[in-house]
């Protein structure tokens, strides 16, 4: 029975479901309501497994809704249940690259707040490997975004990111990430975004045993050494 009813609702998403669509059109909340269901299914009917096929459309669509102001909060839904299921796709981590822009770009507030929100899921249940260091190293350059609210957005991402790591993986950037912050909380030009800096900095010296909290301290002194000026007699 509940293999029909998908095959029902992959239907009307292959029939009605075009880039196009909008809330004027007749199909619209046809298609809407059948996003909604997908979504339940795929968030509470642990027993029915989609086929890889209907990921990858799934995934396809909700890619292109994620930009269109007007669908956002469905595919939203739809992304956060197939990372709360874990489902394995490539055109996952695709979709995934989207949504980290959205976080930086949008100039809505609640979108990039979501965006953001889901992207640290995606990290948190996936092994992303050396797309961690990849979508970090993007953050981090962020942080010299034209805009004020891109770059308090990353540095919202920096501070979530520094609570989801263990103390090992955030050893493993805490170089890097100690020096751009403490660059943003000296030189930006907004005051919270400063102390947004100087919060990340905060949790990452907490988060960090004495032995790695005392490298960083060493790493800012010899900085400092290295920017005095030289002196000749």
């Amino acid at each position: 029975m509940v293999k029909d009813i998908v095959k029902t609702i992959f239907s009307i998403l292959h029939k009605y479901a075009t880039f196009e669509i909008s809330t004027q059109n007749d199909n619209y909340h046809l298609v809407r309501n059948a996003f909604k269901a997908v979504t339940v299914l795929v968030r509470n009917v642990k027993y029915y497994n989609l086929e890889e096929d209907q990921l990858k459309m799934l995934l396809l669509y909700a890619e292109e809704d994620c930009q269109n102001d007007e669908k956002q909060a469905n595919s939203f839904s739809l992304l956060k249940a197939i990372l709360e299921a874990k489902l394995v796709s490539t055109e996952l981590h695709e979709v995934m690259q989207k949504i980290s822009n959205i976080c930086i770009l949008s100039e809505s507030a609640k979108s990039r707040d979501e965006a953001r929100a889901i992207f640290v899921n995606y990290l948190s249940h996936y092994q992303p490997g050396k797309r961690l260091d990849k979508y970090i190293q993007f953050f981090v350059t962020q942080l010299n975004y034209e805009l004020q609210h891109g770059r308090e957005s990353s540095l919202k991402f920096i501070d979530m990111i520094i609570n989801k790591l263990n103390p090992g993986q955030l050893k493993n950037h805490g170089d890097y990430l100690f020096l751009s912050l403490g660059a943003c909380m000296i030189n930006d030009s907004a005051p919270e975004c400063r102390q947004a800096a100087a919060g990340c900095i905060e949790a990452i010296l907490k988060k960090l045993p004495l032995l790695d909290r005392n490298k960083l301290f060493d790493l800012v002194l010899t900085f400092f050494k290295d920017t005095q000026p030289v002196h000749i007699e």
